[in-house]
């Protein structure tokens, strides 16, 4: 058996269709802070309003977040989403840009697409009680999407 892994090569661009209906598909992904030069990422659940933002619900439980703390310090959050199906088959998203909270005239959106496509794996016990739920939005300033060879 060899040891050698394939050249999937950087893979090919995808354009702004197949982005857009990449991020309607996920519903969970990375996003990445900074603060005080020093980074921090977090996998996340979010959705996509279509056009050119993502919204996230930052939750704390306890008295203290990593999460929120970062989030405050970040002028520039950049995100990830991607799907591995083999080493030919795969898409990934990253889109950069500010991250604000939300208005809260926008919660009904909002809330309306966290429950179209948003995943919400329950990752802590009943016990844990939640303190804060933050929402936040990044606006997409950049945003670029590559597949593998045999992606559709």
């Amino acid at each position: 058996m060899s040891d050698a892994v394939p050249d999937v090569g950087q893979g090919r661009e995808m354009n702004r269709a197949e982005i857009v209906e990449f991020l309607y598909e996920q519903g969970v992904g990375t996003l990445s802070l900074a603060a005080d030069r020093r980074a921090y990422a977090v996998p996340v659940s979010f959705t996509f309003d279509g056009t050119d933002r993502l919204f996230f619900e930052l939750i704390q439980f306890g008295d203290a977040s990593k999460k929120l703390d970062f989030a405050d310090g970040t002028e520039e959050a950049c995100f990830v989403t991607f799907a591995i199906e083999s080493p030919q088959r795969w898409r990934s998203v990253v889109a950069t840009g500010p991250l604000d909270h939300v208005e809260d005239g926008e919660y009904g959106d909002m809330d309306a697409l966290m429950d179209d496509n948003a995943w919400y794996p329950n990752l802590f016990p009943g016990s844990d009680v939640v303190t804060t739920i933050r929402r936040a939005v990044l606006r997409i300033a950049d945003v670029t999407g590559r597949k593998g060879p045999d992606a559709a």
